[in-house]
Parts: structure tokens; C-alpha cells; sequence
């Protein structure tokens, strides 16, 4: 997920389902993590998994990838996922099941006994579904490997200390570090509504360790900022602020900020002129901080 294409703001940003998940979860919200389910088909095995060649694996077990926040009454969704299948899903290859209600904590005791039904979709659909419900990837008996790409989005304040499982890669790539992502295609709030989100912001920093912050909770912490002139209808330009924090990618803050702002069209390409900039920017800045920190270690040794 940390290359082309997978790792596009296309993707994170898409229009199929991104609309959906702020108007959920609010405008602010968080990439918890992403990647690449694969479920084996006939055509994997191997001599030493024989055994399975002729029936395929298995289905999981129920599941749900996290659990309620409070015991004492149910809450509205914090974390929402989404499936997009890279195959057409058919009842032969598996295609995730679901419990439905088992997302509300009074119907969360779950067990085989009641209605589920798999959901069957054309490859680029996205099945999107609350974090809580109970759900398990069906058993694939086709001749070619299932692949679901997945994207779980949450409230900018939610840290899942339980479920590792979807941050680590089978392919040696480094953990997923949640991170915060840009408002899209929303205007900037009110100077009342950004004050408040700021004393938010401080109060919920001052609460974590850095240990947490560094394992992913969310918290943006601010590399620099750059400065933006915008025309306007009445031809009096205006300056706008683009941040750039650590864990973001140029791509994303480029299009957030061009979305936010109507810069978006087929005749315009500030998206690539302001992505530009900020790579170039962000070199400086790391170049500095590898300067600084070399600097300290002269001095020590």
C-alpha cells in the first residue's frame, strides 16, 4: 500500500466512498489503516498443503475488528471499513459474510445460529461497513486467489490498541502508522469552530506519550506550512495556508487543499503545481533536520 496505485489519494480520497465515510464520521478523520486481504485459491497450494488442494481453505472465523467503545449503551460508529474487492466476488471464491445488527451492542452476542448473507460485488465496488459488526471472509473453492483491498477510516480521537493484525504486512513492508487526514472538498470553519478544535488538539496531545504518538495515534504533528495565493471572483487575491504534517503525503495534501479551495478541473492542474512544491519543501526540511541532528553529534562525540 505504500506504492503506485494503491498508494494514491485517489484511493484514500475516492469519490465512491469518501463522501460517505465524513458524513458518518465527520469531516475530520483518520486512516487507521489500509492494505491487501488474499485468500488462497486452488491454484496457490502447495505439495506440502496437498490436503486442501481439493476442498480450498477453510472460511474465518466471526469476527469483529473491534470492539464497543462503552458496555452500558451503544454508540454511534467511530471506525467504519471499506472493501473493495481487485476480483469479482462470487459465492466460488468466498466473498466476506455478514451478521447484520451485530454492530449494536445489545445484538453484539453473536452466534452461527442467526441470518447472515455474503455479499457478492463486481471488482471496484466498495462494501462499506461499521468496524463493530461480526463478519468473516468466506471459503474459497475457485482455482484463483481472492484479493480484497481494505481501507479503515475513524474519528481523528480513536487509537485501536487490540487489532494489530491489519497494520502488519506479509510482504516485509514497514507497520502502518494511522494518520490524520486533510479535510476535502469542505470549507474552513469559523475562527470559534478552529479555536476549539486547537484546545481539543492540545488537551488530547498532552494525554499521550510519545511512545503512543509514535505508534500511531492519529496526532499531527506540524512540519511546515506554506502560503498560497488564490484568485478570487472579484479579482482581490487572498492568501491560504497549506500544513503539511509528519506522516502526510504530498499527493494527498495537494488534492485536499485544491478540493477545498474549487482548484480542481480538467483545464487545471494546480493539484501537480502544489504537489510540486511541497516535495520540494519537505526536502528542505528533512535536509535541515538531517544537518541539525548531525551537528548534535559532533558535539557529543
Amino acid at each position: 500500500m505504500s506504492e503506485s496505485p494503491f498508494a494514491s489519494a485517489n484511493i484514500t480520497y475516492n469519490p465512491q466512498w469518501f463522501p460517505l465515510i465524513t458524513a458518518v464520521l465527520g469531516d475530520d478523520v483518520c486512516l487507521l489503516y489500509s492494505g491487501i486481504m488474499v485468500a488462497l485459491g486452488k491454484n496457490s497450494c502447495t505439495e506440502l498443503e496437498a490436503s486442501v488442494c481439493e476442498e480450498g481453505y477453510g472460511p474465518q472465523k466471526w469476527h469483529a475488528d473491534g470492539d464497543h467503545l462503552f458496555k452500558w449503551a451503544h454508540q454511534p460508529a467511530h471506525c467504519l471499513n471499506v472493501f473493495v474487492p481487485l476480483v469479482n466476488l462470487s459465492q466460488q471464491n468466498g466473498p466476506t459474510e455478514f451478521a447484520p445488527g451485530t454492530h449494536i451492542e445489545s445484538k453484539s452476542a453473536f452466534t452461527e445460529k442467526e441470518d447472515t448473507f455474503p455479499i457478492c460485488a463486481k471488482a471496484g465496488s466498495a462494501i462499506i461497513f461499521d468496524y463493530r459488526i461480526q463478519h468473516r471472509g468466506g471459503h474459497n473453492v475457485s482455482e484463483e486467489d481472492r484479493l480484497v483491498m481494505y481501507l479503515c477510516y475513524c474519528k481523528p480521537w480513536f487509537k485501536d490498541l487490540n487489532n494489530r493484525r491489519s497494520r502488519m504486512s506479509l510482504m516485509g513492508e514497514e507497520p502502518q502508522v494511522a494518520r490524520t487526514l486533510h479535510r476535502w472538498g469542505t470549507q474552513p470553519r469559523d475562527s470559534a469552530d478552529v479555536a476549539g478544535m486547537q484546545a481539543d488538539k492540545s488537551q488530547a496531545q498532552s494525554n499521550l506519550s510519545q511512545a503512543e504518538m509514535e505508534n500511531g495515534s492519529g496526532e499531527r504533528w506540524v512540519l511546515f506550512t506554506l502560503d498560497v495565493e488564490l484568485d478570487t471572483e472579484d479579482g482581490v487575491g487572498k492568501t491560504a495556508s497549506v500544513e503539511f504534517c509528519k506522516g502526510d503525503r504530498p499527493e494527498e495534501v495537494a488534492l485536499a487543499f485544491c478540493s477545498r479551495h474549487g482548484l480542481i478541473s480538467e483545464e487545471n492542474d494546480a493539484a501537480s503545481a502544489l504537489q510540486a512544491l511541497v516535495e520540494e519543501q519537505l526536502e528542505l526540511v528533512q535536509a535541515a533536520v538531517t544537518e541539525n541532528v548531525s551537528h548534535k553529534r559532533q558535539r557529543t562525540d
